[in-house]
């Protein structure tokens, strides 16, 4: 089973009326739509910095 992790996050108006807008646009759930730009935003942010994500000596990053 996937672990999962539960996080609340507080938007602007205008933000929270754009997600409500594609969700009613596209059938998707707002979580859905903020999860699927959170794995977009992340493949992006990987890409840009990959030395961030390269192991260092021991097998720790950090």
């Amino acid at each position: 089973m996937q672990k999962k992790y539960r996080t609340a996050i507080t938007l602007p108006i205008e933000v929270a009326d754009l997600l409500k807008s594609v969700s009613e646009k596209t059938g998707k759930s707002i979580n859905s739509i903020v999860i699927d730009s959170c794995l977009i935003y992340l493949k992006d942010f990987k890409q840009e910095y990959p030395f961030l994500f390269e192991e260092k000596e021991g097998g720790h990053n950090g």
